[in-house]
């Protein structure tokens, strides 16, 4: 074999073992509780499409998996998709059952309501988010939200 020739074998022999190392690190297969996690930290790191991805993977498997549902919602509305945002809210909405499940989800439809410039109806979102509350520190913050809408909504 002439050495062009060698060359041009062992360097596609190189490139079809990368390729086959990349696809197969690129596959990790995680529990959901361990996706779940995953998604909430990828989601406050900033990488709003990876986590969005790791939530439509939970929603698939779990419909009322209210975390991924809220995840959901926030990644959209981040990606600048209110309308989907906004349905991903309601089923986050519709998903929970525990108070702060409640609560999450009543926050996070007001923060769509407000990204998709329906102010009003975040601070109808706020308002129920202070009743549903869980702790004092969570009643304050929905308060403080709600403060700072209003001063918004002229």
């Amino acid at each position: 074999m002439r050495r062009g020739h060698m060359q041009r074998a062992l360097c596609a022999a190189v490139l079809a073992t990368v390729l086959n190392l990349s696809s197969a690190a690129a596959e990790v297969v995680l529990p959901p509780d361990q996706l779940t996690k995953a998604a909430v930290v990828v989601l406050e790191s900033g990488d709003t499409a990876r986590a969005l991805a790791y939530a439509d993977a939970l929603v698939g498997r779990n419909p009322a998996d209210i975390t991924a549902q809220l995840v959901r919602a926030r990644a959209m509305r981040d990606l600048g998709s209110n309308s989907n945002a906004r349905n991903a809210a309601w089923d986050a909405v519709d998903a929970a059952e525990a108070q702060d499940e409640n609560y999450a989800g009543a926050m996070v439809m007001a923060k769509v309501r407000s990204s998709s410039g329906r102010k009003t109806l975040a601070q109808h979102w706020l308002r129920r988010a202070v009743e549903l509350a869980p702790n004092q520190t969570l009643e304050t913050r929905a308060i403080r939200d709600f403060k700072y809408l209003r001063t918004t909504n002229l």
